[in-house]
């Protein structure tokens, strides 16, 4: 169950933003609210996007679209290879940033939080984070080339079954 998702660096989307399915304190349409999944908070059942004509409405989409290509198919690149790299650009400072994006979701009951920072050559980082008993772990962290796993192989429960 999707709880946030951030992007920073895309498209036309300079500056981080997040979309969150967080509920706020309002009761107004609490029929929309899923409670006691959080420790802290519920979330909403469902949720919209809205704004002006070329908002930035359809780019969350694409790097959400984006987000799935790289975790799905990232194995397949091969060195050198070019990753499809749309950062901001309006700003030149912005063309040499790679582009972040961030996903927090539940699964199981157990909270994770996933991050990629690319360019068009290769992933600058890469981290997941879980929280069994509600406390942060780190499951595997990337920078660059290097590589971090904090559990065997054969211990790991892929998220994705």
């Amino acid at each position: 169950m999707l709880i946030e998702f951030s992007i920073k660096n895309f498209r036309s989307i300079k500056d981080n933003i997040t979309f969150s399915m967080v509920a706020t304190k309002d009761k107004t349409l609490d029929d929309n609210i899923i409670k006691n999944i959080l420790k802290n908070d519920s979330l909403l059942k469902s949720a919209v996007i809205y704004g002006a004509n070329a908002s930035g409405k359809t780019n969350i989409l694409l790097a959400l679209e984006m987000l799935k290509e790289l975790v799905l198919n990232s194995h397949n690149y091969q060195k050198g290879q070019k990753i499809l790299f749309n950062p901001f650009k309006l700003d030149k400072e912005s063309l040499d940033n790679a582009t972040q994006l961030q996903i927090v979701f539940i699964k199981k009951k157990i909270k994770y939080i996933y991050t990629v920072s690319f360019n068009s050559e290769r992933i600058v980082g890469e981290t997941l984070w879980h929280y069994p008993n509600n406390k942060k772990a780190v499951l595997f962290e990337r920078k660059n080339d290097d590589y971090k796993f904090t559990k065997d192989e054969k211990d790991q429960e892929f998220i994705a079954k």
